[in-house]
């Protein structure tokens, strides 16, 4: 399992749109580190943390 996500991945895994992930990482519900000018990963364990917090949410 990768350590690291690509916004690619995580367009897949929230089935969301770029523009979204970018509002995503402005609001700072995700944590981007840019590994080069153009490269922009995320850890995996923010985005199953997210995944978990976003699951709670849905069942209050």
């Amino acid at each position: 399992m990768k350590e690291f996500l690509t916004r690619k991945d995580i367009m897949e895994l929230f089935n969301i749109s770029r523009s979204t992930v970018i509002r995503m990482e402005k609001r700072g519900e995700l944590k981007p580190i840019r590994i080069s000018p153009r490269k922009i990963v995320y850890r995996r364990e923010d985005i199953e943390e997210l995944l978990q917090s976003k699951m709670k949410g849905a069942k209050e």
